[in-house]
This record gives C-alpha cells, sequence and structure tokens, in this order.
C-alpha cells in the first residue's frame, strides 16, 4: 500500500490523544469502611467488569475515528502500477490496442477473449484524469483507430467500444502497435513547451489472448525519446492451458464420384486437433461432424481425434438439386467455434438433354462418326442422360425445346427450314456442335447457317501424304494465352494425348472480318480446328474436321473423350468456370463476368451488399473483389440496363485463415521481445496482469478515501452512543 499524501500521515499522532484523555481520567478506588464489606466488594467488581469494557469501546472509536480521517486525508492507494499511474509527472497519452482477430472470439466460461478485452479497456478509460488523452486500437487487417487523434471524451470512447466487434481474419499484431506508437508519439512540438509546464507521457497498453500466432514481426515503436511505455496484458489470465485446446477443420474438398444414384457428391474434410499445451494428455476424443446444405443438415458421422493429431472424414451424398450449392461441414462447437465449420460450393452438374443428328447413318461400325461419340458421351456418364439419335431426315418432327445441346455430326447440307429452327434454338440459349465432312456443302451451309456459325467455310483441304505439295498431316496445338474452359484440364501426360492426334485434311475458313469467334485449337500449321462462337444466348463449337477416322485420328487418341465430355457440358452450361470457388478472409477473388455485364452486387452472408457499376463500353472483363469480411458463401447478381439476376455460376465461399485455430499462448515477455525485435530482451521484465487493470474499490484512491471516511463516520457514532449511554448512568 502506498499514500499519495503521505504527509497527512502525520494526523495519526492525533490518535494518541484518546488515549492519553483516558489516562488522565481513569478512576481510582477509594477505601470506605462497611459493615457488610463483601457484598460491596461483589457490586465494585461487576461495576467496574461493565465500565472496563465501556472504557475501552470509547477509547477504540475515538483513535479509530482520528485514524481513519487522517488515513483518508492520505489518500492510500494500492498496487506498484496503480501508484505509478496517479503520480506519473504529466498528463498521459494513452493508446490502447485491442487484438480483433479471430482467435479473440474464443469462449470461455461463456465469455469471450474479445469480451474480456473491452472490459479492461473501459477500465482503463475510466481511470483517465482530467488533462489524460486516449485513443483506440483495433488490431484487423489492416489496423483501425478511433479516433484518429488521442482525445480526452471518455465517453466517445466508451461508446465506440459498445459498438465494436472482433474480426475474422488472421492479424499480425506488429502494424497495429505500430500505429499506436505514432499516434501517441511526442512531437518536436511539444518538446519545446515551456519548462514549469509537465511533458505528456506516453503509454501503450496491448489487449490480447497471446496466441503465439498473432506475434510474428517487430513493431515500429519510434524513437528512443518518443516511444511510450508498452504494456502487454493477457486478456486470458486465469485460463488453464489445457482450456485453450481446440479443433478446428481446416480443408474442405468437394468431388463427384460413382455410385448407384446420379448426382453423388463426396465432401472430405481435415480436421485438426490442436493442443492447449505442450504436454497436454493425448487421449482420444469422439466428435460428431455433419454436412449441411441449402436444404439442412444432409449427412452425419463421428470421428475421434486426440491433441495433436489430424484426420480425414468424408461424407457423401447424393443432391436432388442441380447448379452450383452452398454446403458447409461442421463440428460440434468447442473453444472456437468460428473454425468448426467450413464452406464450399458443390458443383452438382445439372443433367444436359442432348441430340444428336446422325449425317451418315451407318451399319458398319467404327465407321460412322455417331460411333466413337455415343461411346465417348457414355464413358462413365452416370451424372449425365444417354444422349437421343435421329437421322437429317427426321430432325423436323423433333421438338428442339426439349434438348440443352444439339450435336449436327456428318450433316452434309441443311434444309433452309431446319436451319431456321437452329438458329432459334441457339439465339434461345442452346449449345450447337458442328462437325464437318468430306462431301458438305459449304456454300449450303454458308446460306442458311451463317448468323451462328463462328465463320464461314471455304473448302476442303488436303494435308495428306497423298497431297500435292503437302509436307503430311498437322498436329494440333493449344494457342497461346490461358486456355479455354474446354480444354484447361489439358497439360503435361494429358497434353500429349491431344497433340499426338494427326490430321489429313480440313476444312478452312473465310477471314474473321466482323465475326467475333474465339479459337480454342488449331493445328499447327495455323489452321483453326475447334472454334466457339455465342449467338444470342447460345454457344456454338465448330470442329473444322470429321469426328471419325476418314480424315483425321483425333478420335482414337487419349484426349478425344474428355474433350467430347467437356465439350458437351460446356454447351449445356453444365461445367464450372476456371477460376476458384473458395477463398480465405483477406484474399482477393477474381470474378469473371458474363458480357454485357454493367452491373454486379456481391451479397455476404449477413446481408451487407457490395454494389459495382460499370460504364456502358465494358463487356466481358473480370471483378477483383477483395472486401470478403464474413465467412460464408457469398451470393453474385449481375446485370444490364437496370435488371438484376443471381448467377449460381459465380457464387463464392469464404472460409476462416486456419492459422488462427491454433490458441496456444505465448507470455508477455516472449510477445514484447518479437515486438521489440531484440529476441530475449524483456524477459525479466514485470508486465500488468488483468487483475490489475480490474475495476476495484482498491485501484481508485477516491474510492479507498470515502471508505475510510465512512469508517470514521461509524467509529463517530459508536463514540456518540457510548458517550450518551455514559450520561444516562445512575
Amino acid at each position: 500500500m502506498s499514500f499519495l499524501s503521505p504527509l497527512m500521515l502525520a494526523g495519526l499522532v492525533g490518535a494518541l490523544i484518546p488515549v492519553l484523555i483516558h489516562l488522565i481520567h481513569r478512576r481510582k478506588p477509594r477505601r470506605q469502611l462497611f459493615a457488610a464489606i463483601e457484598f460491596v466488594l461483589r457490586s465494585v467488581e461487576r461495576v467496574e467488569n461493565r465500565w472496563r469494557l465501556r472504557r475501552f469501546l470509547l477509547l477504540a472509536s475515538r483513535v479509530l475515528l482520528i485514524a481513519f480521517v487522517a488515513l483518508a486525508a492520505a489518500k492510500p492507494i494500492f498496487g506498484r502500477r496503480n501508484l505509478e499511474a496517479l503520480t506519473r509527472g504529466g498528463p498521459e497519452r494513452l493508446a490502447i490496442v485491442i487484438d480483433a482477430s479471430l482467435s479473440m472470439r474464443q469462449l470461455h466460461a461463456d465469455r469471450s477473449a474479445y469480451a474480456r478485452a473491452l472490459t479492461a479497456a473501459r477500465n482503463l478509460i475510466d481511470r483517465m484524469g482530467p488533462e489524460d488523452q486516449a485513443v483506440l486500437v483495433f488490431a484487423d487487417d489492416p489496423p483501425v483507430s478511433f479516433p484518429e487523434s488521442p482525445t480526452a471524451d471518455r465517453n466517445r470512447l466508451l461508446a465506440h467500444l459498445d459498438r465494436s466487434e472482433p474480426g475474422y481474419r488472421h492479424v499480425d499484431l506488429a502494424p497495429a502497435v505500430s500505429l499506436a506508437a505514432g499516434l501517441i508519439a511526442l512531437s518536436e512540438e511539444r518538446s519545446s513547451e515551456p519548462k514549469d509546464v509537465l511533458a505528456p507521457t506516453g503509454r501503450l497498453v496491448l489487449l490480447s489472448d497471446m496466441a503465439g500466432h498473432a506475434f510474428r514481426a517487430a513493431a515500429d515503436l519510434g524513437p528512443a525519446s518518443q516511444r511510450p511505455s508498452v504494456e502487454i496484458v493477457n486478456v486470458l489470465d486465469g485460463v488453464s492451458a489445457e482450456a485453450r485446446a481446440n479443433r478446428a477443420i481446416t480443408e474442405l474438398s468437394l468431388a463427384s464420384i460413382p455410385a448407384s444414384r446420379a448426382r453423388t457428391m463426396e465432401a472430405r474434410s481435415r480436421v485438426r486437433f490442436f493442443p492447449g499445451g505442450e504436454h497436454q494428455a493425448r487421449s482420444v476424443s469422439p466428435v460428431s461432424i455433419t454436412l449441411h446444405g441449402v436444404e439442412g443438415e444432409l449427412e452425419r458421422g463421428s470421428l475421434e481425434i486426440s491433441p495433436g493429431a489430424v484426420m480425414d472424414k468424408s461424407l457423401t451424398h447424393a443432391f436432388e438439386a442441380t447448379g452450383h450449392l452452398p454446403v458447409r461441414t461442421q463440428l460440434e462447437p468447442d473453444t472456437l467455434r468460428e473454425d468448426d465449420v467450413r464452406y464450399e460450393i458443390a458443383d452438382v452438374r445439372r443433367p444436359v438433354r442432348t441430340l444428336i443428328v446422325d449425317g451418315a447413318p451407318s451399319g458398319v461400325p467404327k465407321e460412322g462418326e455417331v460411333f466413337y461419340l455415343e461411346r465417348a458421351l457414355l464413358a462413365g456418364a452416370r451424372d449425365q442422360p444417354a444422349p437421343r439419335f435421329v437421322t437429317m431426315d427426321d430432325l423436323h418432327r423433333i421438338e428442339l425445346a426439349d434438348f440443352d445441346v444439339l450435336m449436327m455430326v456428318g450433316v452434309a447440307s441443311i434444309p433452309t427450314d431446319d436451319a431456321a429452327r437452329i438458329i432459334a434454338f441457339v439465339e434461345g440459349g442452346g449449345g450447337l456442335l458442328i462437325s464437318t465432312t468430306r462431301d458438305l456443302d459449304a456454300d449450303g451451309y454458308n446460306r442458311v447457317l451463317a448468323p451462328v456459325l463462328p465463320r464461314l467455310l471455304r473448302g476442303l483441304k488436303e494435308v495428306g501424304a497423298e497431297a500435292v505439295g503437302s509436307t503430311g498431316p498437322v498436329s494440333l496445338a493449344l494457342p497461346s494465352g490461358p486456355p479455354h474452359a474446354v480444354l484447361e484440364i489439358f497439360e503435361e501426360e494429358a497434353l500429349d494425348g491431344l497433340t499426338s492426334a494427326r490430321t489429313h485434311a480440313y476444312f478452312l475458313l473465310e477471314p474473321a472480318r466482323n465475326k467475333s469467334a474465339t479459337v480454342l485449337l488449331a493445328f499447327d500449321d495455323g489452321q483453326p480446328a475447334l472454334l466457339e462462337s455465342a449467338p444470342g444466348k447460345g454457344r456454338v463449337l465448330l470442329w473444322t474436321t470429321t469426328l471419325d477416322r476418314d480424315l483425321s485420328d483425333f478420335v482414337i487418341r487419349p484426349a478425344f473423350v474428355p474433350l467430347i465430355r467437356r465439350a458437351l457440358l460446356y454447351l449445356g452450361r453444365a461445367l464450372s468456370p476456371s477460376e476458384s470457388r473458395t477463398i480465405t478472409l483477406g484474399e482477393r477473388h477474381t470474378i469473371t463476368l458474363p458480357h454485357g455485364t454493367r452491373h454486379v452486387e456481391v451479397v455476404a452472408p449477413d446481408g451487407a451488399t457490395k454494389r459495382f457499376d460499370f460504364a456502358s463500353d465494358h463487356e466481358g472483363s473480370e471483378l477483383v473483389f477483395a472486401d470478403a469480411n464474413v465467412p460464408g458463401p457469398h451470393r453474385v447478381r449481375v446485370g444490364a440496363l437496370g435488371t438484376m439476376e443471381e448467377d449460381d455460376a459465380l457464387t463464392f465461399a469464404v472460409n476462416v485463415d486456419p492459422r488462427e485455430s491454433d490458441l496456444r499462448a505465448i507470455t508477455a515477455q516472449e510477445a514484447m521481445a518479437v515486438l521489440e525485435g531484440e529476441p530475449g530482451s524483456g524477459a525479466e521484465r514485470s508486465m500488468p496482469t488483468l487483475a490489475q487493470l480490474a475495476d476495484t474499490p482498491f485501484s481508485r484512491p477516491e474510492a479507498i478515501a470515502m471508505l475510510l471516511l465512512i469508517l470514521a463516520c461509524l467509529a463517530f457514532l459508536g463514540e456518540g452512543l457510548l458517550t450518551a449511554e455514559r450520561r444516562t448512568e445512575p
């Protein structure tokens, strides 16, 4: 215990005055002769015992009255740090740094670490003197200060604390500490103040759960002349290391698997059990894990895991709905609940209804294009319905709206009426694949299908060994630039299965001119092999050679089956885009926008909406989204000219950083060494505890003085009662 006014302790000498008075007025027995002396002696003894107790209580009340008044005047204070805070030489500039990372959401006794930090921050603000100033710095990514400079307005600071919440990001505390040190640094102007004016002192208090992953780099504390005193407080002081043990789902992957039912997917979760301490018992802990979709819980399982272990758990589910569906796997809640769930987007492919028009039916196997095409589409295709085959003569009887993709293979010519129906089908959103044949009528195609053809056809070019002036068959090659979604799987060995094909003849095309088309594949002589166009709402792929062994041997190469299947899914809009659908909080996500997009809205799981508007000439670009602040599925709405529609193909999921799941703590001395960039320094440095920041009566001198004055009043009241009773004695 210390005193703010120790000279006032001299008043304790006054406590001797009642003692002296009592000694002076001490009664002495008088001798008297009585016949029945024995009865008198007994009476005197009873009266003397009663008066001895009363005199002692009266003396004690008077001594305590003076002592309590003297102690109250001396302003006692408990604790060395409380004394230092109240006896500093001048006003204080205080920076309170609050760790706002994900790990501060961990719960102990139904109270989060962040709530404990807010309580400690409120206590620091309540203890501010009339000339003190403070600033709040929330250690997020990036760190945020409130206000922009230190203020003496305590109510404003407390109100902002009440509105604050922890974030979900992985945070390094060094930038926040650097920002706080800069805000309270002593400027040159203040150093030039008159000498009789007390200079302000800088104090930086960091409130954190002391998770080791938050201390990764040194902070910029400024030059020695302006460096504030730094205090690091563990807001979970008193929580055992074992209580910090935490389970988390660190990875989640989805994959389509062959099963008895279509649209069956496997969700594989990687679960890690982070121990709270180095020597925590390795007992096995059973825990349940569930798979959830839009409609609720889909599957349930369990696993047994011990501290320090990593396990994979798979849950399989056959989806009824199709499309890009948000799903999540979830563990039983524990210390940190936010990492007990992980999100993904399930690409449940919708069934693509396919109609194949056979332009040259043949009863001899391996001679017709349909033979190879049918086997490519049926290879492992439980997730897609079998295609329907018709001849060109029967096409007019078929309702094209009942199909998603139309494949024209080996069709030499197309009647005008059928061509009009095909154009309407494509422009309405259908997919069309055209493969050429040796006797194809190029002029007829150009005349009836010009609106949907990627380029107009010219004529057949022979490049085989028998062709005059030819150097031999040509090979396929990928054009420069990022690969198309249909071709992105062809890398390394898979690419060899594509480029090993040999083509003996193909159709030449007219120059592009104003026709917008994309070359997906080319021959090694530079001529296009596979082209794409997007007339209206549909998609068209043109293969400039045959899909049999007449003009090319591509149909017997390893790349044929995956190329045809991906082309079918792409034309039927059931092929996932190439960009990733999952990011970690703090990362940027690139959204590939459809052609004609003018407006984009990204809707977070909490309903917050971020809108982006583009100029009228902005088409088919990418949007880099960097404002994901909440974990969960983010929906994307796109539109043009005021119309907005949700595009589930653009939905993406945001997950928390697994590094925040390791809640093991380091000491305040170790943390200070990291922030100072001097390992080993400050090992013996004393740091305040959470209890020293607690708002107790012993932390406020005025509260202690008030208590002493109340006790003095009670002593005065007792003295009055004893004196009054004495006067009424007979």
